[in-house]
């Protein structure tokens, strides 16, 4: 069996002998001239997706994706027989369909508007993975089952959904977000990682609640933030709360114990919490002077000394709109509205305090750097900056810079 694709980068799809090649051609002139080429045994194929795309200006067409452990191959836009012939075929001479645990299919709306292409959600080798087919590619995100460590629900263009993950060091994301399910299937899938991940269910917890926001009328009928403290770390949960223009009927942070470098708070009576491990934790609603006490009391039990240590800002009468910079042993941590980012010292590849003249007393800190997302696993740079800082002060955050890199 041979499938053509494509004129001016012409696809051929060849099958025989168990083996199924994709070779690409791109044009030159009036030739064509191959620069990719590979295969896939159809007796390593466990799952075959034989999808309908979603309907265009074209009559229905299809897509086939071919799944292996170590590879894939994917042939889109097919006529729905030509699909159906290969699915066949390609069971013919070894390749397997694999039955799922979890395999859903949102509402045609969220595909259109959101995913932009036929969408699926299943389990594939251990993973749960998102898969998003066009007709000209498969897309997908994936993350392990067991190191999934939180679970959310978000809205996105009206159109509720659910997130889950797990907290990384870096790479891609490790976050699958799927609009679009039914409430039964979203419950199907929490109580699936919680399955998994014991500690998402935390027993024999304690659990602190920010106070009623008096001030803030439109947070009055929504849950309260809750802290709880369970024998591993954190759990943080927050409602009704819209991140970088994104909303989340529900965001949970963990942070492990193990990961805690620093602690701080703010405010007299009722406190505002920032906690700093390998997420953070940043409180949108104020906690009681015992909450704080007992959270940090149970650090101190178990030995997490707070690594905070200087902090930098603006003089005084420089100070809004203008966030700080806190130097702790290992990291520098730049707090700015409700945003908290993190460099390692050596992670900083430009510093500079610049006055604007050589007798000011005031000047310019800019510091810039590559951070890890911890709760993403998203990598990025970051820029931290304070203008019009007592010089004394500027000078000592680059000493301190120098002496920690």
């Amino acid at each position: 069996m041979i499938i053509k694709k494509g004129f001016f980068t012409k696809v051929i799809y060849q099958i025989s002998d168990g083996i199924i090649q994709r070779s690409e051609y791109a044009f030159f002139g009036l030739k064509h001239k191959k620069n990719e080429d590979y295969s896939l045994n159809l007796n390593e194929v466990e799952y075959i997706y034989n999808i309908n795309l979603l309907k265009g200006l074209f009559p229905q067409r299809k897509s086939v994706e071919l799944v292996s452990q170590q590879d894939s191959i994917y042939i889109p836009n097919l006529k729905p027989v030509v699909a159906d012939e290969l699915v066949k075929m390609v069971m013919e001479m070894g390749a397997i369909q694999t039955e799922h645990k979890y395999l859903y299919t949102p509402s045609k709306k969220s595909m259109r508007k959101i995913t932009h292409g036929y969408t699926i959600l299943c389990d594939q080798f251990d993973s749960m993975v998102r898969k998003v087919y066009n007709s000209k590619e498969v897309s997908e995100d994936r993350v392990n089952i067991n190191s999934i460590v939180y679970f959310d629900d978000v809205v996105e263009k009206r159109i509720k959904g659910i997130a889950f993950g797990r907290i990384a060091g870096g790479g891609s994301a490790n976050t699958i977000e799927i609009y679009g399910l039914t409430k039964s299937e979203n419950e199907i899938i929490r109580n699936m990682i919680q399955e998994n991940n014991p500690k998402l269910t935390p027993t024999d917890v304690a659990i602190y609640k920010s106070f009623f926001p008096l001030f803030s009328p439109s947070r009055w009928f929504k849950h309260r933030e809750q802290i709880m403290l369970t024998d591993w770390g954190l759990l943080h949960k927050q409602y009704g709360v819209t991140i970088e223009g994104r909303k989340f009927a529900s965001r949970t942070s963990a942070i492990e114990y193990n990961s805690i470098k620093s602690y701080l708070h703010r405010g007299f009576l009722f406190k505002h919490l920032e906690i700093l491990g390998n997420t953070t934790i940043l409180t949108k609603e104020r906690y009681s002077v015992f909450a704080k006490n007992s959270i940090w009391r149970k650090f101190k039990q178990l030995g997490i000394r707070n690594q905070s240590g200087d902090v930098y800002r603006a003089s005084l009468f420089h100070r809004k709109n203008q966030g700080r910079i806190i130097t702790s042993d290992d990291n520098i941590y730049y707090k700015h509205k409700q945003h908290t980012f993190v460099l390692k010292y050596s992670n900083i590849y430009s510093y500079e305090f610049k006055k604007p003249h050589w007798y000011s007393l005031f000047g310019d800190v800019t510091i810039r750097g590559r951070r890890i997302d911890a709760r993403a696993g998203e990598g990025g740079d970051v820029q931290m900056e304070i203008t019009h800082m007592w010089f004394k002060k500027g000078k000592r955050l680059m000493s301190e810079i120098s002496y920690r890199k």
